[in-house]
């Protein structure tokens, strides 16, 4: 019975755990400018970089700016909601549409540098320590049972 316990929260734990590969790999992951070339043309991607200083230009309809990190470089059509709060050498994320013959990054969508390292770490943690946790209840249970089954739990009066 331990074992087909063990079993089923192993088996839980293993979906979980790909489940939560699948959604970082489709919605968190980001990717660095330099790593854009090596994309299929008009392919979903979300990269991480800083925009360069002195950049940034404003027409009514679109916004252009570069986006650099680690030695790469790409240039930003922004076409999505209008924002504000961009400015030279803040750290963001674009995602869009990699346009591999006009070389640039067509954004639609902009959001700010995620750190799901410490996230990840925390969920490890808690994860783990629930899973020591369960363990040793299921040690103490029966251990427990075993105990119970060798006494004699009524004794009649003498």
């Amino acid at each position: 019975m331990f074992l087909l316990r063990l079993g089923v929260i192993v088996a839980t734990a293993v979906v979980i755990m790909a489940l939560s590969v699948y959604r970082y790999n489709r919605e968190v992951r980001t990717t660095a400018p330099g790593q854009l070339v090596y994309y299929p043309s008009t392919f979903g991607v979300r990269v991480l970089g800083i925009i360069e200083a002195g950049s940034i230009l404003r027409t009514p309809t679109e916004l252009f700016f570069d986006l650099s990190k680690e030695g790469g470089r790409v240039r930003v059509r922004y076409i999505g909601e209008k924002t504000d709060d961009l400015r030279d050498l803040k750290t963001i994320v674009v995602v869009g549409n990699w346009d591999k013959t006009e070389n640039e990054l067509i954004g639609t969508q902009i959001a700010l540098d995620p750190h799901y390292g410490f996230v990840a770490a925390a969920y490890a943690i808690a994860f783990g320590a629930l899973a020591v946790f369960l363990f040793t209840m299921e040690r103490e249970k029966a251990a427990l049972y075993l105990q119970i089954k060798q006494e004699q739990i009524y004794q009649p009066e003498i």
